[in-house]
């Protein structure tokens, strides 16, 4: 069988990154944190920063964000000594999902301000970075919450599932309703062909309140969310809304309501 292929001189070189800076990271711990991250990320070109993920120390920690506007995610890494703050295509990442195994192997990390070069293994992975200013999206995520819900993922899961076969005409939204009195959270979607459709599960709830949402963002978060229980909090119908692992605090899962 005869491959067809370009001449070695005419591949293209990626300049050595020489002076960057170093640092590693766990591979297991990395690969769990791309795929909670990544997929919030954007496409549109159009707004080039938001198509990165963003890798970035706060107060010695290592911190990994993505964001489309309408969604973001944000995973704590544990500490890390450099400074860092680099903006990652996310197609990179996905890249590098494929390489990253399951073994516990470590993920050896090279950058200056162009690019960035990722060692696992024998693999190397080298990908320019985006250009830009990224959004402080730590002023989006709120300190305090009026109503919140906690309760088993399975139940939200399967009640968000339910509602979104009825959303597909209004375009996947859905009402999620928090009722302190009764403690339960409810998910109403109205299909003009189909009819109304609401499902509750039990939960622990503080305050109450309704929102409207988009429910394959909300079924995305869920599925990035690995506990057992999730708590599902809001302020007011046009706040961010906030989703959470009670048991761990190193994933927050933000997103932004529909106008219903």
């Amino acid at each position: 069988s005869v491959v067809n292929g370009i001449v070695a001189d005419d591949f293209p070189v990626m300049p050595a990154i020489s002076a960057g800076k170093k640092w590693s990271v766990e591979g297991a711990s990395f690969k769990k944190g791309l795929q909670q991250v990544v997929f919030a990320a954007s496409n549109d070109e159009t707004r080039p920063v938001l198509t990165g993920v963003l890798l970035q120390t706060i107060n010695g920690k290592l911190h990994m964000a993505a964001t489309d506007s309408y969604r973001l995610a944000e995973k704590q890494l544990g500490a890390n000594k450099e400074d860092v703050q680099i903006l990652v295509p996310a197609s990179a990442m996905q890249d590098l999902l494929r390489i990253l195994g399951d073994a516990e192997e470590k993920v050896h990390v090279t950058h200056d301000d162009q690019q960035v070069l990722f060692q696992v293994g024998d693999v190397e992975l080298v990908t320019r970075l985006v250009d830009g200013k990224y959004p402080d999206y730590k002023k989006l995520i709120p300190e305090k919450f009026a109503t919140s819900a906690r309760l088993k993922r399975a139940d939200l899961v399967n009640v968000t599932k339910v509602s979104s076969l009825f959303a597909r005409e209004s375009a996947g939204s859905v009402t999620l309703e928090v009722d302190e009195a009764a403690k339960q959270l409810s998910i109403r979607s109205v299909a003009s062909q189909l009819g109304e459709n609401t499902a509750t599960a039990d939960a622990d709830v503080k305050g109450s309140g309704n929102i409207t949402l988009n429910s394959r963002y909300l079924l995305d978060a869920l599925n990035a969310l690995s506990g057992d229980e999730v708590v599902f909090a809001f302020n007011g119908k046009l706040e961010p809304t906030l989703l959470s692992d009670p048991a761990s605090g190193d994933y927050k899962h933000i997103i932004m309501p529909l106008k219903s």
